[in-house]
């Protein structure tokens, strides 16, 4: 899947967590330094017992790496400050419980070490991040019968 950012969110990340049921999927309206760590949210699914769980997803269409010129650094900080600030929903403040990181390009070993150390810390302060890499964005783009 060789696509930019803005594609990959616009025509396959927004339309596939719609699919999935999420409500209120959109994208931040300002998109780069100043999201506040998240290029899709806050949306919204309804758990088992009726309550709305807020969702965020910052989406990766570049090789994550880590090391002195690798990326995986400032995706962590953008993880940490999705969780740490408030989103405004119909004026309301919601805050984001899960995040998806979306990479439709390689994780390196070592980015991928550093993102699970970063996330068992998040997890252990009661966040949750899941990582979809791009041989599972196709397998769920396939589950979904989803066509561009």
């Amino acid at each position: 899947m060789e696509l930019a950012e803005d594609p990959l969110i616009d025509d396959v990340v927004i339309p596939l967590l719609r699919k999935l049921g999420f409500r209120n999927v959109g994208r931040v309206s300002h998109h780069g330094p100043g999201e506040a760590g998240v290029d899709i949210g806050p949306f919204s699914k309804l758990n088992p017992l009726g309550y709305l769980e807020w969702y965020g997803a910052q989406t990766k269409a570049e090789k994550i790496t880590a090391g002195g010129s690798g990326n995986v650094d400032k995706i962590i900080n953008q993880l940490e400050e999705a969780f740490r600030t408030p989103r405004n929903y119909m004026g309301q403040d919601v805050m984001i419980h899960t995040m998806y990181l979306i990479c439709s390009k390689d994780v390196t070993h070592d980015a991928d070490v550093q993102l699970d150390i970063a996330i068992k810390g998040f997890e252990s302060r009661g966040h949750v991040v899941r990582k979809i890499k791009r041989d599972n964005l196709l397998e769920m783009m396939v589950d979904e019968n989803f066509t561009f």
